[in-house]
């Protein structure tokens, strides 16, 4: 989000209103904006749109387009996102944006099957601009996992190889309930859980960001920090996250798939270390850097002129 704000602010729009992405919005009608009040309605997908028959987030931000269109009459755009084992329904529902922006070939193409045309502008962590990022390298560094098998697995080959370790989100305590109790696994994820919970996150992306830089090796199960590595041209390995994502954006940015690996993989590049990228990697991350940065101002340049188009002029 802070990326969007950034791309919107220096064109001279301001973000007025924001709904969770953990709130489904059809059901809290009453805290949207009134009609007439904005100029434009963007949605920031991400990962989030995938399953829409089993998850309600899916099918809740593929109809905001529908709300865009029918109830609200402002342009609306989808941006930033990947689009995995969703029902007809769902790309029916995305005609209803006035454009859609996804983050790889893989979702462009799913989307064309059923006949919705889409652009591809990589996802927004690989258009933000770093400096000031660490000329050493040194160590090994290991992120979490969305699964939480994988995620339980990364914490432990850190702890059992010395490596820095760092969570982009932390575990969440789960509450008691009668057939937990009974269960003797529960208390000793829960008491790791809290343990975990307790662990320090950084405090802003930059600080993030130049961690990774500082590391000979990444090991993840993170889409974005995946997406970090390659914007620092940092060597990493990672398992796979929970839809095809980080397996499409390898192939786009011509890195090999080679880099997904298992966690017995992991944890032997986790004691000794190495795998750098190819002189071919680090050519095709270089020139996809540039032509991400081309298009993710192309369309931010289209959002804002739709927005000023708009008869009345008002910040959305």
């Amino acid at each position: 989000m802070e990326n969007l704000r950034h791309c919107l602010n220096v064109r001279g729009l301001t973000p007025t209103f924001a709904f969770p992405f953990d709130r489904d919005w059809r059901e809290s009608r009453r805290e949207l904006p009134k009609v007439g009040s904005i100029d434009c309605i963007i949605v920031n997908g991400e990962g989030s749109m995938h399953s829409s028959r089993t998850r309600w987030r899916a099918s809740a931000l593929s109809q905001v387009g529908t709300l865009g269109s029918q109830t609200y009459r402002v342009p609306t755009f989808l941006i930033n996102a990947s689009f995995h084992g969703n029902e007809p329904d769902f790309y029916n529902d995305l005609r209803n944006f006035d454009a859609v922006f996804v983050r790889d070939t893989y979702s462009r193409d799913l989307a064309a099957r059923f006949g919705v045309a889409c652009r591809v502008v990589s996802d927004l962590t690989l258009s933000r601009n770093v400096t000031c990022l660490p000329s050493i390298r040194r160590g090994i560094g290991i992120t979490d996992s969305v699964k939480p098998e994988c995620d339980r697995m990364l914490r432990r080959i850190a702890r059992e190889s010395g490596s820095d370790f760092c969570a982009m989100t932390l575990p969440a305590v789960k509450a008691i309930t009668i057939g937990r109790a009974l269960n003797p696994v529960f208390w000793l994820r829960r008491n790791e859980d809290k343990r975990l919970a307790k662990q320090r996150l950084f405090e802003d992306v930059d600080s993030f960001i130049r961690w990774i830089a500082s590391k000979e090796l990444i090991l993840t199960g993170r889409y974005h920090t995946v997406t970090l590595c390659l914007l620092t041209q940092t060597p990493f390995a990672c398992v796979n996250s929970n839809t095809p994502k980080i397996r499409s954006l390898l192939y786009d940015w011509g890195v090999s798939e080679e880099r997904i690996k298992s966690i017995d993989d992991l944890n032997r590049l986790s004691v000794e270390g190495g795998y750098p990228f190819s002189a071919d990697e680090i050519s095709s991350i270089g020139k996809c850097q540039q032509v991400t940065s081309v298009k993710t101002s192309e369309m931010f340049d289209l959002i804002a002129k739709a927005a000023r188009d708009r008869p009345r002029q008002k910040s959305f």
